[in-house]
């Protein structure tokens, strides 16, 4: 059985987006989404394993809460963030 690859951006304003990319993206790519540096947190997404990437330094920024990242990893989350289904950092 062949797992679904996508990544899944969701903004603090609440707005998500799916991509279906062929490859992993890369660092430059994951900087991007969440507005510097990453880190990853692993995490349970459609009842599977699935890593979401948040900037590193959210707090750090007082960026703004992500309301429904926070929800899906079950603890508070700022800013942008994306989930990685299909791959691992």
């Amino acid at each position: 059985m062949q797992t679904t690859k996508r990544v899944t951006i969701i903004k603090a304003n609440g707005e998500t987006s799916v991509l279906l990319p062929d490859k992993k993206p890369d660092l430059k790519q994951m900087q991007t989404w969440v507005g510097g540096l990453i880190e990853p947190m692993h995490i349970r997404y459609n009842g599977k394993a699935a890593t979401m990437v948040v900037n590193e330094e959210g707090l750090l920024e007082s960026l703004e809460m992500n309301l429904v990242a926070s929800r899906i990893a079950g603890q508070v989350v700022v800013g942008d963030v994306f989930i990685l289904e299909g791959w691992r950092l």
